[in-house]
């Protein structure tokens, strides 16, 4: 079943190429201001507003004051803005939104960040239900790295199976097994291989599927460093490794 994305746009240039971008990945619905959006949320449950900052009849901080009373059943919101807005009206409030988009930005772009903050809240739905399944998802939608922030924000114990490789290799695919108690990566295999550069390795994959299990717990301490330490050093890799190419 599709996820649902519900738009406030009040420009019709906007929503087409916003309606280029993301339709085909979501069941989307349009509202131009906040008045109409509510009679939509009321009846068909968004899991994620997509909005404008300037809308029709308010601001993209007012949407958040409506929204507040849901509580954590409120959908995260991409808000959408000039540079000067998100600079200067966002700015104080970044943590609020799931992500700002800087206006102008291709279809293409746009498409990308949905799908990712799509993943991150399916994410959070999954560890914030105490019966959740396999969480199933592709690299391409959600990233190890922001599979690791999640788990490690909300202190999940679970084993995360991962199949990838970095994009556009040509090589076989390879299968990781990291395994997490309270956010903390404690055991990582590749093969093999173990510990830290496992995850190392598996930070550096930009395609491929992965595989959440709720009810998986270590058998053995392999890895040293923590969750934000394994990310910090990952990322501080692939920036080398990216430089260099």
């Amino acid at each position: 079943m599709a996820q649902k994305l519900l738009v406030l746009e009040p420009n019709s240039r906007m929503l087409e190429v916003i309606h280029n971008g993301v339709s085909d990945i979501v069941e989307m619905r349009h509202a131009g201001g906040i008045v109409e959006a509510e009679k939509i949320l009321s009846t068909w449950p968004p899991d994620l507003i997509l909005a404008e900052f300037r809308l029709a009849d308010a601001t993209g901080l007012e949407l958040l004051e409506k929204l507040r009373p849901l509580g954590d059943a409120a959908p995260p919101v991409v808000m959408i803005a000039s540079r000067a807005d998100a600079v200067d009206r966002l700015g104080p409030h970044v943590a609020l939104f799931e992500e700002i988009v800087q206006k102008p930005f291709f279809a293409t772009d746009l498409r990308e960040r949905i799908k990712r903050a799509l993943g991150r809240t399916s994410l959070r739905r999954a560890t914030g239900s105490p019966d959740a399944g396999p969480l199933r998802g592709r690299l391409e939608d959600l990233s190890v790295v922001d599979l690791l922030q999640a788990l490690d924000l909300s202190r999940k114990s679970c084993g995360v199976a991962v199949t990838g490789r970095p994009l556009g290799a040509t090589a076989p695919p390879q299968s990781a097994l990291l395994l997490l108690v309270d956010g903390q990566v404690k055991d990582a295999q590749l093969g093999e291989a173990t510990g830290d550069e496992v995850v190392y390795t598996a930070l550096g994959w930009g395609e491929g599927e992965f595989s959440i299990d709720f009810n998986r717990r270590p058998d053995a301490t392999t890895v040293k460093n923590s969750t934000q330490g394994l990310l910090m050093e990952g990322l501080r890799r692939l920036d080398e490794t990216n430089f260099r190419r």
